[in-house]
């Protein structure tokens, strides 16, 4: 068989990928990665920090008993909302600077009921990433869940820090719910 799936015509070899096409030069660099790491590490003291399984007993353990003091809710509530105020700031200027585009370059403005459908979960995909990308972002500055995150982990305050991972994990859920849902009413 050929690449196209069909028989090869008489007279033909079949094609054969080439060995270091593709994924076999992607594993290639990888592994020769990989190898040159191993070289650059000095194996005459510890790898391992003699406390590293303390510390992370603590990390997980903090996980079973976040902070829940209302200081800290009130803290992650605040950062949630600007976490998601970022995500819907950022979506609605590119929507607002993508549709006139899409209907210049369209010629045309569809008003058939699965184009809308698409628009509508496209707009709500769009969203979602949003809101991971303002998450991420505020690790840097931008204020919001990411930033209290760094600085809980800055004063290794890990009960902290899982409040806000709990609280990012519960907007990216209901986020994801409630896009779903408006999709499935929009199929119906």
């Amino acid at each position: 068989m050929s690449a196209s799936g069909s028989a090869p015509t008489a007279g033909s070899e079949p094609s054969r990928p080439a060995p270091l096409g593709g994924r076999g030069l992607t594993t290639l660099l990888l592994a020769a990665g990989v190898a040159w790491s191993l070289t650059r590490v000095d194996w005459s003291r510890p790898v391992l920090h003699a406390n590293g399984l303390d510390a992370l007993g603590r990390i997980l353990g903090a996980a079973l008993r976040p902070d829940l003091s209302p200081d800290v809710l009130r803290i992650a509530v605040e950062a949630a909302w600007r976490t998601v105020a970022s995500a819907t700031a950022g979506v609605s200027l590119a929507v607002l600077l993508a549709l006139p585009a899409c209907v210049v370059a369209s010629g045309a403005l569809s008003r058939s009921a699965p184009s809308r459908v698409v628009a509508v979960g496209y707009t709500l995909y769009r969203w979602e990433c949003g809101l991971r990308s303002a998450a991420i972002l505020s690790f840097v500055g931008l204020g919001g869940l990411g930033y209290q995150i760094q600085l809980s982990l800055s004063d290794l305050r890990f009960e902290e820090v899982w409040t806000f991972i709990y609280a990012l994990v519960a907007i990216v859920v209901a986020t994801d719910w409630w896009a779903g849902t408006i999709r499935r009413r929009l199929i119906a």
